[in-house]
């Protein structure tokens, strides 16, 4: 493993989301993930570990994973990264921003990233699979997925973009969803495997009548 993962808990009210910052090791270089809610936290965070800021991902735009970004871009002079069908398709602006349109690697400072467009909970949703950690946003949850019932969500996209994590991911990656129910964050692919309903059913009609049952758990349900 050439990177370490540092998992926050952030809140506003009822609303929990996680952010992530990424370490390259023997650098002092990070990656910020889907920054939100409780600023100081992550900038006293990097100032007391001398950390460098080479760039922000965004898994998608909406504002609970995205609301701290364009501060901090301005504050560490880095750049933000979105795909281009979401920041187009939802009209999102921030400072520095750089679209990604493609599913090849970047190379931000030492790290390779690996965009993993996953459109279902947006149209333009992206999962990042660096070393052997995946920023899953609201796409996979340890135990669930993403709703599919705003502006540009699709269950049909959902399933196939599940489908095609399944089948890239490896056992030993560890997934690092933008909310939780009860299992932690940082498990092992193959522990979520066991634990995911939606990653086990393999009849697309099936999916998405499931994914769009009423009375599901939301927002605030997220621990």
């Amino acid at each position: 493993m050439n990177t370490i993962t540092y998992v926050f808990r952030m809140s506003f009210g009822s609303i929990v989301n996680y952010s992530y910052i990424i370490q390259f090791k023997g650098t002092k270089e990070i990656l910020l993930i889907d920054p939100s809610w409780e600023i100081s936290v992550l900038k006293d965070f990097v100032q007391s570990h001398n950390f460098e800021v080479e760039g922000i991902l965004l898994t998608h735009s909406h504002f609970d994973h995205t609301n701290l970004a364009d501060e901090l871009a301005k504050f560490y002079n880095c750049s933000i990264y979105i795909t281009a069908v979401e920041a187009q398709t939802y009209n999102f602006t921030c400072s520095n921003l750089i679209y990604i349109h493609t599913e090849d690697e970047l190379a931000i400072g030492s790290f390779l990233v690996k965009p993993v467009f996953s459109p279902g909970h947006t149209k333009g949703s992206c999962c990042y699979l660096i070393d052997h950690s995946f920023f899953s946003g609201d796409t996979l949850f340890i135990e669930g997925c993403g709703i599919c019932t705003e502006r540009g969500a699709d269950p049909v996209e959902m399933y196939f973009s599940l489908r095609k994590i399944k089948l890239m991911l490896h056992a030993n990656d560890r997934i690092y969803p933008g909310h939780r129910f009860k299992k932690e964050v940082g498990l092992l692919f193959s522990e979520v495997l066991k634990n995911n309903i939606y990653l086990q059913i393999d009849d697309l009609k099936y999916f998405v009548d499931f994914r769009m049952r009423p009375n599901q758990p939301g927002l605030f349900n997220f621990s």
